[in-house]
């Protein structure tokens, strides 16, 4: 594993004109965990009180969020089992409406079915096909202009349909991805997609995200994610034959569409995150000071069972490792979300699960709850102050949950600014 020194140069206080090199500081930065240090005295607040300290490096602000923030709740949960009598195939994607209803995307019906607030089966929308709001694959669901928005990699477009079915679908022509396929909500009427795009290396193609916010041509994003760390990845070769092993808790390079074609970048090795603008300008790093989560015996006993059954399987691959390394910590952050509001909501690892924690557009940390139980291949939503979410059984069979979000005002001595 490269190791990275600190640099003084990247402290400097001489503001960045570079746009790579205003990015190259926020991503040396997220790596060095350098950052404001708070510095309020035990007469300025209390010692669970959440302290705020802002530093600027470079010209851009950097929050550090210390301590424990108002806590909220979840209340009025409803669980969805099954869609009128019919058991959900492989659920891809949920989103509900301004008014509480529950839409969801359904990749082995080939449906999105439609749910009133209290869960009530409505009906669905879609069907098997290559007509018009008709699928041959069904991946993510967003609101785009007032309709929920699908990828269809197997008609190569992204479809829309009104949430009743009155309106005529709309189809926005789109070249899919190998791998995980998913939509990004930032916002209401705001969605991202993945696509392939010819790279500059022959041969290759790179991802962009195509914006969507109406039924016109969407413009593009670059991806400014870095690609996954060799530390984080083992590679197997063989005759005809190419194997990946995923390292268990080590730190991945993080990367997430934001409001206005902004993106979010990290490691998820560090709770610290970047927000870049359409430029890949850093605009504010946010931070909580928090101690790292061990990983387990236990937990690390079951990676390396499952590196040896990955090595039977692909015995006699030449590998660039013999042996996996346990990461000093756990991921401190395993996702993010933008909610209705613009907030951002982080999902982050404790030592008793998950917990999310809401910032405010300011980078500040305004509340933290327990994240309930889910299925992590299906995006949680945040819509009208309500969550909704998919969990999965033992046995995989999902669930959809929808519950409303209690949120609480911090009391006014609960924050104070550090120095």
């Amino acid at each position: 594993m490269m190791t990275t020194h600190p640099n003084p140069a990247l402290t400097s206080p001489q503001p960045f004109t570079s746009r790579t090199s205003r990015r190259l500081l926020s991503l040396a930065l997220l790596t060095l965990g350098l950052g404001a240090v708070a510095c309020a005295g035990a007469d300025d607040t209390s010692p669970n009180a959440l302290v705020v300290s802002i530093d600027s490096v470079g010209g851009v602000p950097h929050v550090l969020n210390s301590g424990t923030p108002v806590r909220w709740s979840l209340d009025s949960t409803v669980v969805i089992h099954d869609a009128g009598g019919e058991p959900f195939g492989r659920v891809t994607g949920v989103v509900g409406d301004w008014k509480g209803g529950v839409y969801v995307a359904d990749a082995i019906a080939l449906r999105v079915y439609r749910f009133a607030p209290d869960g009530s089966y409505l009906g669905s929308l879609g069907g098997k096909g290559s007509g018009p709001g008709e699928f041959r694959s069904l991946e993510g669901l967003a609101w785009v202009a007032g309709k929920l928005a699908s990828l269809d990699a197997g008609n190569g477009r992204i479809t829309l349909l009104s949430s009743d079915g009155e309106d005529p679908p709309v189809s926005i022509k789109w070249q899919a991805l190998t791998g995980e396929l998913t939509l990004e909500q930032t916002r209401p009427g705001e969605a991202y997609a993945p696509v392939a795009v010819p790279s500059a290396q022959q041969g290759r193609k790179d991802t962009k995200y195509l914006r969507l916010i109406g039924t016109g041509a969407p413009d593009t994003l670059p991806d400014y994610g870095a690609e996954v760390s060799s530390s984080a990845a083992v590679t197997c070769v063989s005759p005809g034959q190419i194997a990946s092993f995923s390292i268990p808790f080590a730190p991945r390079p993080y990367s997430a569409r934001a409001p206005g074609n902004g993106t979010v970048v990290g490691s998820t090795g560090a709770y610290r995150l970047a927000l870049l603008d359409a430029a890949g300008d850093t605009v504010r790093v946010m931070s909580r000071d928090e101690p790292p989560v061990p990983v387990s015996d236990a937990e690390w006993a079951d990676a390396e069972a499952r590196w040896t059954r990955f090595r039977e399987q692909n015995r006699g691959a030449d590998c660039d490792v013999s042996s996996i390394t346990r990461p000093p910590a756990m991921p401190a952050f395993r996702g993010t979300l933008f909610d209705d509001r613009g907030r951002l909501w982080v999902e982050a690892v404790t030592t008793d699960g998950f917990r999310l924690d809401v910032f405010d557009s300011t980078g500040v940390l305004v509340a933290e709850f327990p994240a309930p139980p889910r299925d992590r291949s299906v995006a949680m939503t945040v819509r009208t102050g309500r969550l909704f979410w998919t969990a999965a059984d033992s046995l995989g069979v999902q669930t959809v949950h929808s519950a409303r979000v209690v949120e609480q005002a911090a009391p006014p001595d609960s924050v104070a600014s550090g120095s």
